[in-house]
């Protein structure tokens, strides 16, 4: 049984790829059942496949299957002797009904079935952080940055991009735990994310934005 997602030494220092279950080791591992990720799969990868050649390949979503395959490397070289990059975010911003979040179930395909496994920004700072906790290869999507109770992301997206979280202090004055992770973060918006963020431009190097007059 294992509880995090993304690419995982184990005791014999084989790499795995851990989703709904494992990948790489002779030894069948499933994602537990009180885990914080959602990872239900559906559907056959023949059908997948035929979906992006009929409607990917070709159009301007192909950015999004390139975004959603990403992670995965991005995870790997966490767990070798390759440089640590920490996290990358991804923005995707346009007009309602552009097709943003249709962008963001396609790239939730690759790994799960993708309605049930998209957060969104109404959740806490705190408990977007601790989704992303031990994630290293699986995206996640946080859909439409205006449902944010905060109009002031930059301190998330600081965290997000060094791939840990802030040290702070418990109850006890001790040290909690720093939660750790490197993978991709998928989001969307109606407006560009810097309208987000404070005006350093330390933060505007922590994400790439894209957008299409054609809608997605």
């Amino acid at each position: 049984i294992h509880s995090y997602v993304g690419w995982k030494t184990n005791d014999t220092h084989r790499v795995t790829f851990n989703l709904k279950k494992n990948y790489g080791d002779t030894e069948v591992s499933l994602l537990a059942d009180d885990s914080l990720f959602n990872l239900p799969s559906r559907g056959t990868f023949e059908n997948w496949k035929q979906i992006v050649l009929d409607n990917v390949l070709g159009s301007n979503m192909e950015i999004a299957l390139c975004v959603g395959f990403s992670s995965i490397v991005l995870g790997y070289l966490a767990i070798t002797d390759k440089p640590d990059i920490g996290s990358l975010i991804v923005n995707f911003y346009g007009q309602s009904t552009s097709g943003k979040t249709t962008a963001l179930h396609l790239i939730n395909s690759i790994y799960s079935n993708p309605a049930t496994n998209m957060y969104s920004f109404s959740a806490t700072q705190n408990a977007l952080l601790a989704i992303l906790n031990e994630n290293r290869g699986v995206v996640t999507t946080i859909d439409e940055l205006s449902a944010s109770r905060s109009t002031d992301l930059s301190e998330l997206l600081y965290q997000i991009g060094q791939g840990r979280s802030r040290l702070r202090l418990s109850s006890s004055s001790t040290l909690s735990e720093q939660l750790r992770f490197n993978t991709v973060i998928a989001t969307t918006s109606e407006v560009s994310m810097a309208n987000y963020l404070n005006s350093n431009q330390g933060l505007h190097m922590r994400y790439i934005e894209l957008s299409s007059e054609e809608g997605w």
